[in-house]
Protein backbone atom coordinates (compact mmCIF):
# COMPACT_ATOMS: atom_id res chain seq x y z
CA UNK A 1 0.00 0.00 0.00
CA UNK A 2 1.58 3.24 -1.20
CA UNK A 3 4.92 1.56 -1.68
CA UNK A 4 4.60 -0.72 1.34
CA UNK A 5 4.34 -4.42 0.61
CA UNK A 6 1.24 -5.34 2.59
CA UNK A 7 -2.52 -5.03 2.14
CA UNK A 8 -3.47 -5.58 5.80
CA UNK A 9 -3.36 -3.55 9.00
CA UNK A 10 0.03 -4.07 10.71
CA UNK A 11 -1.68 -4.22 14.11
CA UNK A 12 -4.82 -6.33 13.70
CA UNK A 13 -4.29 -7.77 10.21
CA UNK A 14 -7.61 -6.53 8.83
CA UNK A 15 -7.57 -6.29 5.00
CA UNK A 16 -7.40 -2.65 3.86
CA UNK A 17 -7.37 -0.85 0.53
CA UNK A 18 -4.33 1.14 -0.64
CA UNK A 19 -6.20 4.44 -0.21
CA UNK A 20 -7.16 3.80 3.45
CA UNK A 21 -5.36 6.09 5.88
CA UNK A 22 -6.76 4.46 9.05
CA UNK A 23 -7.69 0.86 9.78
CA UNK A 24 -11.49 0.76 9.95
CA UNK A 25 -11.39 -1.94 12.65
CA UNK A 26 -8.79 -0.80 15.20
CA UNK A 27 -8.12 2.79 14.11
CA UNK A 28 -4.39 2.38 13.52
CA UNK A 29 -2.91 5.10 11.30
CA UNK A 30 -1.70 3.52 8.02
CA UNK A 31 -0.47 6.67 6.25
CA UNK A 32 0.03 10.29 7.24
CA UNK A 33 -3.02 12.37 6.29
CA UNK A 34 -0.83 14.76 4.27
CA UNK A 35 0.05 11.94 1.81
CA UNK A 36 -3.55 10.78 1.28
CA UNK A 37 -5.01 11.07 -2.25
CA UNK A 38 -8.13 12.87 -0.99
CA UNK A 39 -8.37 14.98 -4.16
CA UNK A 40 -8.75 11.83 -6.28
CA UNK A 41 -11.91 10.89 -4.37
CA UNK A 42 -14.58 13.66 -4.22
CA UNK A 43 -16.62 11.74 -1.64
CA UNK A 44 -14.29 10.31 1.00
CA UNK A 45 -15.71 7.75 3.44
CA UNK A 46 -14.85 8.56 7.09
CA UNK A 47 -12.77 5.41 7.44
CA UNK A 48 -10.46 6.63 4.64
CA UNK A 49 -9.44 9.97 6.08
CA UNK A 50 -10.50 10.02 9.75
CA UNK A 51 -9.92 7.79 12.72
CA UNK A 52 -13.00 5.74 13.74
CA UNK A 53 -14.99 7.40 16.54
CA UNK A 54 -14.59 4.37 18.79
CA UNK A 55 -10.83 4.92 18.89
CA UNK A 56 -11.35 7.79 21.34
CA UNK A 57 -11.17 6.82 25.06
CA UNK A 58 -14.44 6.65 26.95
CA UNK A 59 -15.08 9.60 29.29
CA UNK A 60 -14.22 8.95 32.92
CA UNK A 61 -16.88 9.38 35.62
CA UNK A 62 -16.69 12.71 37.42
CA UNK A 63 -15.84 12.29 41.13
CA UNK A 64 -18.38 13.89 43.43
CA UNK A 65 -21.41 13.61 41.14
CA UNK A 66 -22.80 10.60 42.98
CA UNK A 67 -22.00 12.25 46.32
CA UNK A 68 -24.04 15.32 45.46
CA UNK A 69 -27.05 13.23 44.45
CA UNK A 70 -26.67 10.92 47.45
CA UNK A 71 -26.70 13.86 49.88
CA UNK A 72 -29.96 15.10 48.35
CA UNK A 73 -31.44 11.62 48.84
CA UNK A 74 -30.12 11.54 52.42
CA UNK A 75 -31.99 14.77 53.25
CA UNK A 76 -35.29 13.13 52.27
CA UNK A 77 -34.34 9.93 54.12
CA UNK A 78 -33.59 11.76 57.39
CA UNK A 79 -36.94 13.55 57.36
CA UNK A 80 -38.77 10.26 56.74
CA UNK A 81 -36.67 8.42 59.32
CA UNK A 82 -38.01 10.59 62.12
CA UNK A 83 -41.67 9.90 61.24
CA UNK A 84 -43.22 6.83 62.93
CA UNK A 85 -45.14 5.31 60.01
CA UNK A 86 -42.70 5.95 57.14
CA UNK A 87 -39.46 5.39 59.08
CA UNK A 88 -38.80 2.02 57.32
CA UNK A 89 -38.89 3.83 53.97
CA UNK A 90 -36.50 6.45 55.38
CA UNK A 91 -34.11 3.72 56.53
CA UNK A 92 -34.20 2.12 53.08
CA UNK A 93 -33.46 5.42 51.31
CA UNK A 94 -30.70 6.20 53.79
CA UNK A 95 -29.03 2.85 53.05
CA UNK A 96 -29.04 3.69 49.32
CA UNK A 97 -27.65 7.19 49.93
CA UNK A 98 -24.94 5.90 52.25
CA UNK A 99 -23.92 3.24 49.74
CA UNK A 100 -23.57 5.88 47.01
CA UNK A 101 -21.48 8.07 49.33
CA UNK A 102 -19.29 5.08 50.16
CA UNK A 103 -18.75 4.16 46.49
CA UNK A 104 -17.88 7.76 45.53
CA UNK A 105 -15.39 8.31 48.35
CA UNK A 106 -12.23 7.75 46.25
CA UNK A 107 -12.35 11.20 44.65
CA UNK A 108 -12.02 12.89 48.04
CA UNK A 109 -9.30 13.38 50.62
CA UNK A 110 -7.90 10.50 52.67
CA UNK A 111 -9.58 11.87 55.82
CA UNK A 112 -13.00 11.79 54.16
CA UNK A 113 -12.41 8.30 52.75
CA UNK A 114 -11.55 7.02 56.24
CA UNK A 115 -14.60 8.74 57.71
CA UNK A 116 -16.85 7.23 55.06
CA UNK A 117 -15.52 3.73 55.70
CA UNK A 118 -16.17 4.09 59.44
CA UNK A 119 -19.59 5.60 58.78
CA UNK A 120 -20.60 2.77 56.47
CA UNK A 121 -19.53 0.19 59.05
CA UNK A 122 -21.47 1.95 61.85
CA UNK A 123 -24.57 2.17 59.67
CA UNK A 124 -24.73 -1.53 58.90
CA UNK A 125 -23.84 -2.56 62.45
CA UNK A 126 -26.76 -0.41 63.63
CA UNK A 127 -29.07 -1.98 61.04
CA UNK A 128 -27.96 -5.49 62.06
CA UNK A 129 -28.47 -4.81 65.77
CA UNK A 130 -31.90 -3.31 65.23
CA UNK A 131 -32.93 -6.26 63.08
CA UNK A 132 -31.82 -8.72 65.76
CA UNK A 133 -33.65 -6.80 68.52
CA UNK A 134 -36.83 -6.48 66.46
CA UNK A 135 -36.80 -10.19 65.59
CA UNK A 136 -36.19 -11.10 69.26
CA UNK A 137 -39.17 -9.05 70.39
CA UNK A 138 -41.44 -10.61 67.77
CA UNK A 139 -40.17 -14.05 68.80
CA UNK A 140 -41.03 -13.36 72.45
CA UNK A 141 -44.48 -12.14 71.44
CA UNK A 142 -45.06 -15.28 69.36
CA UNK A 143 -44.00 -17.54 72.23
CA UNK A 144 -46.40 -15.74 74.59
CA UNK A 145 -49.19 -16.02 72.02
CA UNK A 146 -48.65 -19.77 71.72
CA UNK A 147 -48.88 -20.06 75.52
CA UNK A 148 -52.16 -18.03 75.55
CA UNK A 149 -50.58 -15.40 77.79
CA UNK A 150 -51.92 -11.82 78.06
CA UNK A 151 -50.14 -8.71 76.84
CA UNK A 152 -48.88 -8.04 80.36
CA UNK A 153 -46.51 -11.00 79.92
CA UNK A 154 -44.57 -8.89 77.40
CA UNK A 155 -43.59 -6.32 80.04
CA UNK A 156 -40.00 -7.58 80.27
CA UNK A 157 -39.39 -8.02 76.51
CA UNK A 158 -40.93 -4.59 75.84
CA UNK A 159 -38.66 -2.85 78.36
CA UNK A 160 -35.64 -4.69 76.97
CA UNK A 161 -36.56 -3.68 73.41
CA UNK A 162 -37.04 -0.01 74.34
CA UNK A 163 -33.72 0.22 76.18
CA UNK A 164 -31.52 -1.73 73.78
CA UNK A 165 -32.74 0.00 70.60
CA UNK A 166 -31.06 3.14 71.93
CA UNK A 167 -27.70 1.61 70.98
CA UNK A 168 -28.42 1.40 67.22
CA UNK A 169 -29.70 4.97 67.35
CA UNK A 170 -26.40 6.14 68.84
CA UNK A 171 -24.47 4.27 66.14
CA UNK A 172 -26.69 5.81 63.48
CA UNK A 173 -26.01 9.29 64.88
CA UNK A 174 -22.25 8.69 64.67
CA UNK A 175 -22.56 7.38 61.10
CA UNK A 176 -24.57 10.40 59.97
CA UNK A 177 -22.06 12.80 61.49
CA UNK A 178 -19.08 11.10 59.84
CA UNK A 179 -20.79 11.19 56.45
CA UNK A 180 -21.11 14.95 56.23
CA UNK A 181 -18.59 16.55 58.59
CA UNK A 182 -15.69 16.98 56.13
CA UNK A 183 -18.04 17.96 53.30
CA UNK A 184 -19.22 21.03 55.21
CA UNK A 185 -17.48 24.42 55.19
CA UNK A 186 -14.98 24.51 58.11
CA UNK A 187 -16.97 27.22 59.88
CA UNK A 188 -19.98 24.90 60.21
CA UNK A 189 -18.35 21.58 61.03
CA UNK A 190 -18.74 22.10 64.79
CA UNK A 191 -22.52 21.96 64.31
CA UNK A 192 -22.27 18.27 63.40
CA UNK A 193 -20.99 17.44 66.87
CA UNK A 194 -23.91 19.20 68.51
CA UNK A 195 -26.46 17.51 66.25
CA UNK A 196 -24.98 14.07 66.91
CA UNK A 197 -24.84 14.61 70.67
CA UNK A 198 -28.33 16.08 70.53
CA UNK A 199 -29.67 13.00 68.75
CA UNK A 200 -28.12 10.69 71.36
CA UNK A 201 -29.50 12.83 74.21
CA UNK A 202 -32.98 12.97 72.70
CA UNK A 203 -32.87 9.20 72.12
CA UNK A 204 -32.23 8.74 75.84
CA UNK A 205 -35.11 11.09 76.66
CA UNK A 206 -37.40 9.15 74.30
CA UNK A 207 -36.28 5.90 75.98
CA UNK A 208 -37.15 7.18 79.45
CA UNK A 209 -40.56 8.42 78.31
CA UNK A 210 -41.35 5.18 76.49
CA UNK A 211 -40.37 3.14 79.56
CA UNK A 212 -42.62 5.28 81.73
CA UNK A 213 -45.72 4.96 79.57
CA UNK A 214 -45.62 1.92 77.25
CA UNK A 215 -45.03 -1.10 79.56
CA UNK A 216 -47.62 0.02 82.15
CA UNK A 217 -50.21 0.17 79.35
CA UNK A 218 -49.89 -3.58 78.71
CA UNK A 219 -53.09 -5.06 80.10
CA UNK A 220 -54.87 -8.38 80.29
CA UNK A 221 -55.79 -8.37 76.59
CA UNK A 222 -54.94 -11.43 74.57
CA UNK A 223 -51.86 -11.17 72.32
CA UNK A 224 -52.70 -10.57 68.68
CA UNK A 225 -50.88 -9.05 65.74
CA UNK A 226 -52.80 -5.81 66.22
CA UNK A 227 -51.92 -5.52 69.91
CA UNK A 228 -48.22 -6.12 69.27
CA UNK A 229 -48.21 -3.56 66.46
CA UNK A 230 -49.92 -1.10 68.80
CA UNK A 231 -47.04 -1.46 71.27
CA UNK A 232 -44.48 -0.83 68.54
CA UNK A 233 -46.43 2.21 67.34
CA UNK A 234 -46.46 3.64 70.85
CA UNK A 235 -42.68 3.25 71.08
CA UNK A 236 -42.30 4.97 67.69
CA UNK A 237 -44.48 7.86 68.81
CA UNK A 238 -42.26 8.50 71.81
CA UNK A 239 -39.27 8.40 69.47
CA UNK A 240 -40.66 11.58 67.91
CA UNK A 241 -38.67 13.34 70.62
CA UNK A 242 -35.65 12.75 68.34
CA UNK A 243 -37.21 14.77 65.50
CA UNK A 244 -35.34 18.08 66.13
CA UNK A 245 -31.95 16.36 65.89
CA UNK A 246 -32.90 14.53 62.69
CA UNK A 247 -34.09 17.78 61.13
CA UNK A 248 -30.84 19.47 62.16
CA UNK A 249 -28.80 16.72 60.51
CA UNK A 250 -30.98 16.97 57.41
CA UNK A 251 -30.27 20.72 57.22
CA UNK A 252 -26.52 20.17 57.56
CA UNK A 253 -26.67 17.41 54.93
CA UNK A 254 -28.34 19.85 52.54
CA UNK A 255 -25.57 22.40 53.17
CA UNK A 256 -22.94 19.71 52.56
CA UNK A 257 -24.57 18.83 49.24
CA UNK A 258 -24.41 22.44 48.13
CA UNK A 259 -20.75 22.59 49.12
CA UNK A 260 -19.68 19.65 46.92
CA UNK A 261 -18.31 20.65 43.51
CA UNK A 262 -18.13 17.63 41.16
CA UNK A 263 -14.84 17.18 39.30
CA UNK A 264 -11.18 17.29 40.25
CA UNK A 265 -7.91 18.76 38.99
CA UNK A 266 -6.16 15.45 38.62
CA UNK A 267 -6.37 11.72 39.09
CA UNK A 268 -5.34 11.90 42.75
CA UNK A 269 -6.67 15.33 43.60
CA UNK A 270 -9.60 15.62 45.99
CA UNK A 271 -12.94 16.97 44.83
CA UNK A 272 -13.04 20.68 45.41
CA UNK A 273 -15.52 22.25 47.76
CA UNK A 274 -16.36 25.79 48.76
CA UNK A 275 -14.76 26.77 52.03
CA UNK A 276 -17.06 29.57 53.08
Amino acid sequence: MWGIGYLGCPVCGTPVEPYHIYCYRCGTALLPVAQAPVAAYPVVPPSWAYAPPYAAPAPKPIPGRRTKGALSLAVVALVLLAAPIVSPLGAFLLSIASTLLFLDRRGFSRAHRTAMEASYAFLWIAAFLYGILFASYLSAAYASWQAYLPMASLDGPTRFFIVTTTVPTALLAAALGLQIRLLLPPARRHLVRWCVLGLVALALVATVLALAYVPPSLGPDQIHVSTVLDVLNQVSLWRLAELPAFLGLAALTRIAGGNVVPGSTGASAPVAGRQG
